[in-house]
């Protein structure tokens, strides 16, 4: 910070160049007139103006240094206030930056974790689908197999009604009253051995 009660050299400089313009401007206005009244006016003027400079460096120096060096303070201060401001909102700034990167990874991991669970499903799918499709084989072997069964036994009750109609048709042809009676001996004798 810097002080202005160190820096007299700038009041000073201020003070000559305050001078030499009154004094550049009075000898300009004079336009070369002669006579002690304008050199009065401008001792008189200077005179003034001294009693004013030695008043004003008497009375409101330190007021002024006092409230320049209040203003200097306070805008160090607040510049000082300022700067935490911006290095708290950079770390905030980074501690977003790094959110953004852990939460972009995670979104990243909890997309290859759905990819593998998608997997997964699809296979336990696949799998389902062909023990389905297995049961569904042996299922329809098992109806057709029954159902051959069920086919070969009309097929065998058909034969054995048509062998048996044809025998009754040609059987009492063919037997004899001597085959009825041996028929009928051979069915007593095995109902008496029961």
């Amino acid at each position: 910070m810097i002080s202005i009660k160190n820096n007299k050299g700038y009041f000073y400089i201020s003070f000559a160049f305050l001078f030499i313009l009154l004094t550049g401007s009075t000898a300009l206005a004079s336009g070369g007139s002669e006579g002690w009244r304008g050199t009065y006016d401008l001792a008189m003027k200077w005179i003034n103006f001294g009693i004013l400079v030695v008043l004003f460096i008497k009375f409101a120096k330190t007021p002024l240094m006092n409230f320049l060096n209040t203003q200097s303070e306070s805008l160090a201060r607040e510049v000082k206030i300022l700067e935490e401001a911006k290095k708290k909102s950079q770390d905030k700034s980074q501690e977003i930056a790094g959110q953004l990167t852990d939460r972009e990874s995670r979104i990243d991991s909890i997309k290859e974790k759905i990819v593998q669970q998608g997997e997964k499903k699809k296979e336990k799918l696949v799998e389902e689908a062909q023990e389905q499709s297995r049961y569904m084989l042996e299922d329809a072997r098992q109806r057709m197999a029954s159902q051959v069964i069920q086919a070969k036994r009309k097929l065998q009750s058909e034969l054995v009604d048509e062998v048996i109609s044809l025998a009754m048709k040609r059987l009492p042809r063919e037997i004899t009253e001597a085959d009825n009676n041996a028929l009928l001996g051979q069915y007593f004798s095995a109902v008496e051995k029961e």
